[in-house]
């Protein structure tokens, strides 16, 4: 089970979800030291005694989103390229990401790739697509382990049908059955 936070400022974070794990709130964000009674803009390292916490094994700073938006492991047919990955996004900003599930492992981050998103064959992200801001992203999965993406920003559902080079391919909501 993959349980994401939005964190506190800094960072975005999907932790590996573990009976009695402590993630850290409110001393930790992500794999770093968060103090609550400093400038609640930073965050620190580590310390060397540290012990105890469950680290996230994917995180993302608000360079590239602020607001993380849990995911899936894909389970379907029309996007091979996607298999065996989790597919998350940012609330905020409509980014999708995915990561490889066998590199989602306690004590170490996997690597997070960025998907490129089309719509109708032309390269886009969902800031375009929506012409909302925020995009307010949410991802869902059907019986068949097919991912589609809502947006609440502009109430539109699309269905993840194809993907290049592990970009996403959404039709518009016409097409959508």
């Amino acid at each position: 089970m993959f349980v994401s936070n939005i964190g506190q400022h800094s960072l975005e974070e999907v932790y590996l979800g573990k009976a009695g794990a402590d993630y850290g709130w409110p001393n930790r964000e992500g794999t770093f030291l968060f103090d609550v009674d400093a400038n609640p803009e930073l965050v620190y390292p580590l310390p060397d005694d540290d012990a105890g916490y469950t680290y996230a094994v994917v995180q993302y700073d608000h360079d590239e989103g602020t607001a993380v938006s849990g995911g899936f492991v894909y389970a379907g047919t029309m996007v091979p390229e996607l298999m065996g990955k989790y597919v998350f996004g940012d609330i905020s900003r409509g980014t999708l990401f995915c990561s490889e599930v066998s590199e989602m492992n306690e004590g170490q981050q996997a690597t997070i790739y960025k998907l490129n998103v089309s719509l109708n064959g032309e390269s886009s992200d969902m800031e375009a697509i929506t012409k909302i801001k925020p995009v307010d992203l949410r991802l869902g999965m059907d019986h068949a382990g097919e991912l589609y993406l809502f947006t609440k920003g502009n109430g539109t559902v699309y269905k993840v049908v194809g993907s290049e080079n592990c970009a996403l391919i959404c039709p518009d909501e016409n097409s959508l059955e």
